[in-house]
């Protein structure tokens, strides 16, 4: 799949709406908000975020799972997608985001390459995207997003991540459970950072600047082997407003009607302490 990335768009900011519909009525294209590089962790891996939160692919969550999209398509047949056979429950983990970096792990630590490229929006507190298992059996056996955690950089190119805490908005599917009774047009996810890590991300002095996505799998197999499979697609970052201290929005009309105009999306991360300041205008 072709990593080139298209060249803008608009995010509303301040809100999480209620619904898809809702949503797709206020954003007039998306892009890929990351580099759209897929890498699934090998079996037994685990990491952990800057937050406290344990990502992991067990034992059955490596070369037994295939992977391969982008959260970023607009449709789903494009979409990041997992599939399994087998009888034994496994813990997967993909990777939406640049490969270029030294030390740290999966989510976090050591520094990224100078080359690394992306959009690097700032203020990214949240996400919302759309969720559909492909397959899937009686119960609770499908193959479902359990873990989300959004990985950042700073101006100094140090790797950050923290995980999806609780839910944006009333009316998101639950991370962690199943959810076999989803709609094929896609459920809909929205979440969000706990409280501490959004004024992290947020602060004013050392504000960090969005790099790409981690989600955890869960293939829950029942008896004998089945296929398991999923999709997550249309995802969309949740951008907060400057000096961010209160909920969000849920309703446009009543919000402050922000967007943040996303540009030069090839970016490299050793521009950024020259232009953290001034390539993300909120108008």
């Amino acid at each position: 799949m072709a990593e080139t990335m298209r060249a803008l768009a608009t995010i509303p900011c301040g809100i999480a709406f209620p619904d898809l519909d809702e949503r797709a009525w206020h954003v007039a294209k998306f892009v890929n908000y990351s580099k759209d590089r897929l890498t699934k962790w090998p079996a037994s891996t685990t990491a952990q975020t800057d937050d406290g939160v344990t990502l992991s692919s067990n034992q059955y969550g490596g070369d037994e799972v295939q992977s391969a999209g982008n959260i970023w398509a607009t449709n789903r047949v494009d979409g990041l997608y997992v599939y399994r056979y087998g009888g034994h429950n496994a813990d997967t983990v993909q990777v939406q985001a640049p490969n270029g970096y030294s030390g740290g792990n999966g989510l976090n630590g050591g520094v990224w390459d100078t080359t690394s490229t992306g959009t690097h929006l700032p203020y990214v507190i949240g996400l919302s995207w759309r969720y559909y298992f492909t397959d899937a059996h009686s119960g609770n056996n499908c193959a479902y997003p359990a873990k989300v955690a959004l990985i950042y950089t700073d101006a100094a190119r140090n790797r950050k991540s923290f995980s999806l805490a609780r839910k944006a908005h009333d009316n998101s599917l639950s991370l962690g459970i199943s959810h076999n009774g989803a709609p094929s047009s896609g459920g809909y996810f929205a979440y969000q950072l706990s409280v501490d890590s959004i004024a992290t991300v947020c602060s004013a002095s050392n504000p960090l600047f969005f790099m790409g996505v981690a989600m955890q799998w869960r293939h829950n197999h029942g008896t004998g082997n089945q296929t398991l499979s999923g999709s997550c697609w249309n995802g969309l970052p949740i951008i907060a407003p400057r000096d961010f201290t209160r909920d969000l929005d849920t309703n446009w009309e009543i919000s402050n009607k922000l967007e943040m105009f996303v540009k030069d999306p090839q970016t490299k991360t050793s521009t950024l302490a020259d232009s953290s300041n001034t390539m993300f205008a909120l108008q």
